[in-house]
């Protein structure tokens, strides 16, 4: 629930609003932003309820990606689009090219998904 709240704090903040508690209860604040969220995110579930794996924690995640790029000073590099790349499906993971090494996607998809496990872990 922490990391919920953690990333349901980055998007509020990133949007000019009022952070909620970290404290790992699913209280009736950390429902209304989760609500706020999804309405904002156009999402068809709006009543601010989560299930693990949802298109919600898909977009908090996302939105996260997209603010941490966005912090950081990448010259060139552009985030946009950078969630649909992590999360889009690459079933075999391997470059028929390159044989037995890993292709970028999947060596990109392993890092970030790896990164929003040590956030996950240590909020």
């Amino acid at each position: 629930m922490r990391f919920l709240q953690s990333l349901i704090n980055d998007w509020r903040d990133s949007t000019g609003g009022s952070l909620i508690a970290i404290d790992g209860s699913f209280s009736e604040e950390t429902a209304g932003a989760l609500a706020e969220f999804q309405a904002a995110s156009g999402l068809e579930d709006t009543a601010g309820s989560l299930t693990p794996g949802d298109v919600t924690e898909t977009a908090l995640e996302t939105t996260h990606l997209n603010n941490v790029f966005a912090a950081a000073d990448l010259g060139e590099m552009q985030p946009d689009g950078l969630g649909a790349f992590v999360f889009r499906e690459d079933p075999d993971g391997v470059d028929p090219e390159l044989e037995e090494e890993q292709d970028q996607q999947t060596a990109f998809n392993a890092f970030v998904q790896q990164y929003l496990q040590d956030v996950r872990d240590n909020v």
